[in-house]
């Protein structure tokens, strides 16, 4: 090692250094005990002494200043801007809103009591920015109906009054992952069940809380960010520009669910954390065959009528590990319930019909995380059947 080496000859190089000085300081105190204390005496002595120290000195390494170097250049723990993109979507995810049930059979959605009130997705993301619009969108829409309501007025005074006036379920997905679902940590949704002018009403008063927030929280400032409206097909209403309140907006219509910034399927349904799953299997050119699981409790009915096949998973042995990835909070593993459809020739019209109904009208239209397990030859009567599929709204079609 160099150092512990440095340092132990600077250590000899001292003791040496000291006897010399101690020589020196010895001899002219003895000159001056006897008197002799000549100037030219005293000066030899004394310039022993001083070699001796200038000695010492030039031994002793030259030590850097600390306060000479520059500090190296931290990196940013976040580099998001306030000014960074947000984006409000909006979809169509069911017709039938009695469909959420809770544990007691009563619709999740306050003030829904009758068939035929769709559901729309609302969702607002602002993932590069710091800070986020999106945090704490609940409470920012308090503060801003609390503000903003005047006496006899017909807007919902606070946030709990707007979710029974709208009827919206919201939900915040966290980090719990089941069943390897595309689910994005902390994304918060509201769900609204009604017709399409309610779910309008609920994306104009998103609009209000953007503009009240900008303009009252300074700590921390938000920056002049762009609002991107992305809508999806088949929503039942349309926004312009000269609609919103806040000034940087750009809205596009009829959109794809996945191509937008948040897709139905990544935050958590209004009822548990699972939607209707479908693995879709092409048999040969023209025939294909449908395995239902998932959420099928809430269409156990139309799947039975249809005549599909039902089967459930069996438990598994009690050696097994029961908190496996599919476990739930630690929980035993949920099993599954699956339905399948046996092979339809979808070449014939009526078959194919019957597939298409039970993808839409059976299950009210709900989003179904429609899984690919295996391809089509081109120009086969299966492949144009599986990209009809594909224009359809509530399936979210992909390769598994």
């Amino acid at each position: 090692m160099v150092l512990p080496y440095l340092f132990r000859l600077q250590a000899s190089c001292v003791k040496v250094i000291s006897r010399s000085a101690a020589a020196a300081y010895r001899k002219l105190k003895q000159l001056r005990a006897m008197g002799k204390t000549k100037y030219t005496a005293v000066t030899k002595a004394s310039s022993v002494v001083a070699a001796a120290q200038q000695e010492r000195s030039e031994a002793m390494p030259e030590v850097p200043k600390a306060s000479t170097f520059a500090s190296s250049p931290k990196k940013r723990a976040n580099q998001r801007t306030p000014d960074a993109a947000a984006y409000l979507c909006v979809a169509k995810v069911c017709s039938d809103a009695t469909l959420y049930k809770d544990d007691m059979g009563i619709c999740l959605f306050p003030g829904i009591t009758s068939v035929n009130q769709n559901v729309f997705l609302v969702t607002l993301s602002h993932p590069n920015a710091y800070p986020q619009m999106d945090f704490k969108i609940a409470e920012k829409i308090d503060a801003m109906l609390k503000a903003n309501n005047a006496g006899g007025s017909s807007v919902p005074c606070n946030w709990i009054e707007m979710m029974e006036k709208l009827h919206i379920v919201a939900v915040n997905t966290g980090t719990f992952v089941p069943y390897n679902l595309p689910y994005k940590n902390w994304q918060r949704a509201f769900y609204v069940a009604g017709d399409a002018t309610v779910c309008q009403n609920f994306v104009m008063e998103i609009d209000n809380c953007i503009v009240y927030t900008v303009e009252h929280h300074d700590k921390p400032k938000f920056g002049a960010f762009p609002l991107k409206v992305q809508m999806g097909v088949n929503v039942g209403f349309q926004v312009a520009k000269e609609d919103f309140d806040y000034p940087l907006v750009e809205v596009t219509h009829d959109m794809s669910p996945w191509d937008m910034a948040v897709t139905p399927l990544q935050v958590y349904p209004p009822s548990g954390v699972r939607p209707l799953v479908l693995h879709f299997e092409v048999v040969n050119a023209n025939e294909v065959a449908m395995t239902f699981f998932g959420d099928t409790y809430r269409h156990r009915s139309a799947l039975d009528y249809a005549g599909l096949e039902k089967s459930r998973e069996e438990p598994p042995a009690a050696s097994e590990d029961q908190t496996d990835n599919g476990s739930q909070f630690g929980r035993a593993k949920k099993l599954e319930t699956f339905y399948m459809m046996a092979c339809k020739d979808v070449s014939v019209a009526t078959e194919a019909a019957f597939v298409k109904n039970l993808l839409t009208v059976a299950v009210e239209n709900v989003v179904i995380d429609f899984r690919l397990t295996s391809t089509a030859d081109e120009g086969t009567a299966s492949c144009a059947f599986i990209e009809s599929l594909k224009t359809i709204p509530s399936l979210l079609v992909h390769e598994a």
